[in-house]
């Protein structure tokens, strides 16, 4: 009886060490990933923007296998418009600050992104095969 006591009290007990050492908030720490995530927000959606207005003003850029990565171009879009802003902030911000019903739609953001990137990928394949298939 008396050896489990002492267990419980040595488990209760708080020691500096068992807190866990959070690096966001070093300010070297938030520098990188604040930079980093602009770095990939700007260049996502510029690229984005890039390969939907090519597509999309000059008609003979209108073939199947561009209507493919037009898709692609939009759903990646999505992911950075919506769901790259909000990792970044949650990186920093221990609690939900963007409401109840963006807490229950923001997690299925970037599942849809992998949804619709891998099945425009399946369609991308099928589409080859069939061009190459049938020569």
């Amino acid at each position: 009886m008396e050896e489990t006591a002492v267990n419980l009290a040595l488990t209760n007990a708080t020691f500096e060490h068992d807190i866990p050492y959070d690096v966001t908030t070093e300010t070297w720490a938030r520098v990188t990933i604040i930079s980093i995530y602009v770095i990939l927000f700007i260049t996502g959606v510029t690229g984005n923007l890039l390969v939907i207005y090519v597509i999309l003003s000059r008609r003979a850029m209108r073939t199947i296998m561009n209507l493919f990565i037009l898709n692609l171009a939009c759903s990646d879009l999505m992911l950075c418009l919506l769901a790259g802003p909000i990792t970044a902030v949650s990186a920093f911000v221990k609690s939900w600050i963007f409401g109840e019903v963006w807490c229950h739609i923001s997690p299925m953001v970037p599942g849809v992104n992998v949804f619709v990137s891998s099945f425009t990928c399946a369609a991308i394949a099928v589409n080859r095969y069939g061009y190459y298939g049938n020569a």
